[in-house]
């Protein structure tokens, strides 16, 4: 079974979503979720943007490439809590797709605790600890279809 890149290198990311979307139960929420994952995608990738110096000490940046990290850093704060909630709303009461409703009601849980202590960088990097194993598991039934499809 291939990992989550090695479905992302062999796909374009418009189809990997589209795929996913249309593995989801059909209601209005699971296109807003699909929405939402790929908005993190998005923060995910602009956050390896450059950060500046004073934003190390909680002062605001200097260049654009810090305003994009910076930008970034919002977008992967509002993504990370929306996403694994609209994600929960999208498969709620679809037996099939329980275990991913539980997991992304325990994600935002999580991630809203961990964004609310007062530990700094710790407790950011546990955030995004969590919402890579959100992701992770989100990633398993895309993998079970593509390696079904396979065979």
């Amino acid at each position: 079974m291939g990992t989550s890149c090695d479905v992302c290198y062999q796909r374009p990311a418009d189809r990997v979503l589209a795929g996913f979307r249309d593995q989801l139960p059909r209601r209005r929420v699971s296109g807003f979720a699909v929405v939402l994952l790929a908005l993190l995608g998005v923060a995910l990738i602009l956050a390896a943007f450059r950060v500046d110096v004073p934003m190390l000490s909680g002062g605001s940046p200097d260049t654009w490439h810090g305003w994009i990290h910076g930008i970034a850093f919002l977008l992967i704060i509002a993504m990370g809590v929306l996403a694994p909630l609209t994600m929960a709303l999208a498969v709620r009461g679809d037996h099939s797709w329980r275990p991913i409703a539980v997991v992304s009601l325990a994600a935002t849980a999580l991630l809203v605790v961990f964004l609310l202590l007062p530990w700094g960088n710790a407790s950011f990097l546990m955030a995004i600890v969590t919402l890579f194993a959100w992701n992770t598991v989100l990633e398993w039934p895309m993998n079970v279809a593509l390696t079904a499809a396979a065979h």
